[in-house]
């Protein structure tokens, strides 16, 4: 890398990205359900979209990995595990630019119904 540009795939980008800012995130979810699916929703100022992971936090405790690789497309639907019935949670959006930078934001802390 030479300052000020990132790395780029180059069977997906055919020329020099000048980007080394992150994605910023503003991650939100609708009612979410144990045992039902679920919309998890979020938004990016990222002009050079690629992937996203997202994981769930709970409160008290440890995170578990919901999609380890996805596009980043702003949507994405899970069933949500019946385990996590009244529990207080909140999902964890970490996306991944073409240039290679990092971003991550986080819901609200809800609870599941």
């Amino acid at each position: 890398d030479r300052a000020g540009l990132g790395a780029v795939d180059a069977a997906r980008f055919d020329g020099i990205l000048a980007d080394t800012a992150g994605p910023r995130m503003n991650v939100r979810t609708g009612s979410l359900r144990g045992g039902r699916r679920g919309p998890v929703l979020w938004r990016s100022d990222e002009p050079h979209r690629d992937m996203v992971r997202l994981r769930y936090s709970v409160r008290g405790r440890g995170g578990r990995l919901i999609v380890g690789r996805t596009a980043d497309d702003g949507r994405f639907l899970w069933r949500v595990p019946r385990t996590l019935r009244a529990n207080v949670i909140r999902v964890s959006v970490k996306a991944t630019d073409l240039a290679g930078n990092v971003g991550t934001g986080h819901s609200r802390w809800f609870k599941v119904r």
